[in-house]
């Protein structure tokens, strides 16, 4: 069983330091990266493996709303990245494909977009 792991991290725009923990996660040698708000809201969830982000990534906003839904590669964002507005709306400027690291295309349509 793997030991749980506690970190800080310092929030941005005055946040609060928040409070996380490590969980085992499916792939082998990783795992799972929580961190909370003060108020106790999860901040984000970050697979972590060797040492780097590698695997599912989510963040929230501090009311719990979602923020940002990708993965990351070896420590770079890879694949399709939806981020969404404090409002709730897709934010179509950060939201797309994502390839070592870097936004190289718009996001995919989607229906009811």
């Amino acid at each position: 069983m793997k030991l749980s792991l506690v970190l800080l991290v310092l929030g941005a725009a005055g946040f609060a330091t928040t409070l996380g923990h490590s969980r085992a996660a499916g792939r082998e040698g990783g795992t799972v990266q929580t961190a909370y708000y003060a108020n106790g809201q999860v901040l984000s969830e970050t697979s972590v493996r060797d040492g780097e982000k590698d695997g599912p990534y989510r963040r929230y906003y501090v009311d719990g709303a979602p923020m940002a839904e990708g993965a990351y590669r070896d420590g770079l964002a890879e694949g399709v990245w939806t981020w969404w507005t404090e409002q709730g709306g897709l934010d179509r400027e950060r939201s797309g494909l994502y390839a070592g690291g870097r936004r190289v295309a718009d996001a995919p349509a989607t229906a009811g977009s």
